[in-house]
């Protein structure tokens, strides 16, 4: 029915401008032909409704600057943080950065963004991880003592896990970094700079390394997580300042306009 409508009105549109009068029992006159041509308009170009959902990528892009900044700050041990002090911080990767980032997920889905949907959902299940091994109910690291308390490589095959969970990140970051090339720069530039992350902190737990070694891949790691920082942080900004009507305007370099689309293929949807 409603395209039976539209063909109408666009028949009556064109029988007015061209004159013609295909049996629709059109006015001759020319004041009718204008009232009719007014409703047309009325019907065909009616006001689209705005969505009242706001843009939820800047909240996702500020509980993954804050966690990766704390986290940063353990690896390089600055001050008298360290990578085995985290624990403190418990509340905020699980709240800020798991649920923060799992409400995202699910706002950006809403919004059809899967890329970002993917991103923000794969971090949020990765601080909701982080924050599972330093609760004490789970019993992650308190296992691992009494084995090596008992003799047994508790804490060698801990290392192990998590220097492979670090390693399918370092894979998933691959798969970000090419996905998010039609994007903007900062956005592919953070998953860019995740791959080194997630490598290096993947060496750090399956790699047997001298206590110097270790200390300097986890300032490696804690190096590319500040740069990391940064640009989520300047991506924070941007989107804040875009969003809010603000005069200063940061850019992010859009980069659909590097590559070209073959308007005739149609790409499978996956």
């Amino acid at each position: 029915m409603a395209e039976s409508r539209g063909s109408t009105s666009e028949t009556l549109v064109d029988a007015h401008l061209t004159g013609k009068d295909d049996g629709l029992n059109l006015p001759s006159s020319p004041h009718g032909r204008l009232r009719d041509l007014r409703t047309v308009a009325a019907v065909v170009q009616r006001p689209a409704q705005q969505s009242k959902l706001g843009a939820p990528t800047a909240l996702g892009f500020l509980s993954f600057a804050v966690c990766l900044s704390i986290m940063s700050f353990g690896l390089v041990g600055l001050g008298v943080s360290s990578l085995t002090t985290l624990w403190g911080d418990l509340g905020v990767f699980l709240f800020g950065g798991g649920g923060m980032m799992a409400l995202t997920a699910v706002l950006e889905i809403l919004r059809g963004d899967s890329i970002a949907f993917a991103f923000f959902g794969a971090f949020a299940t990765y601080w909701f991880g982080l924050s599972a091994i330093y609760r004490a109910d789970f019993g992650v690291i308190m296992t691992a003592s009494r084995q090596t308390l008992a003799g047994q490589p508790g804490a060698v095959q801990l290392n192990q896990a998590l220097g492979l969970w670090q390693m399918t990140y370092t894979l998933l970051c691959v798969i970000f970094a090419v996905a998010t090339l039609r994007t903007n720069i900062v956005f592919c530039s953070i998953c860019t700079f995740l791959v080194p992350f997630f490598l290096c902190l993947s060496i750090l737990f399956l790699s047997s390394l001298s206590q110097a070694a270790t200390e300097n891949m986890a300032t490696a790691a804690g190096c590319f997580g500040f740069i990391i920082c940064m640009l989520s942080w300047y991506m924070v900004a941007a989107l804040l300042l875009s969003h809010g009507g603000a005069p200063l305007r940061l850019p992010l370099g859009n980069l659909k306009n590097f590559w070209t689309k073959d308007q005739g293929r149609k790409r499978a949807c996956v």
